[in-house]
């Protein structure tokens, strides 16, 4: 079974800019023990910055992995 899922983050705290980002993650299971996973952070490259942080968010992250249960 595959399952998709998506994420939009959005700030507009008073006096900042706002900013939006995209996220997309995926997961499939291989067997009842094994299950891959894949993730596309901040999608379209966006440059933002969270409140009162003094830097940039990540640019664009792309995550995969494997989990297995014992």
């Amino acid at each position: 079974m595959i399952y998709f899922r998506y994420r939009i983050l959005v700030n507009n705290e008073k006096g900042m800019p706002a900013w939006m980002i995209l996220n997309l993650s995926a997961s499939y299971k291989i067997q009842k023990n094994i299950q891959l996973n894949f993730a596309m952070e901040n999608l379209l490259d966006t440059q933002y910055r969270v409140f009162a942080s003094g830097m940039n968010g990540a640019g664009r992250n792309f995550i995969f992995s494997v989990r297995v249960d014992f």
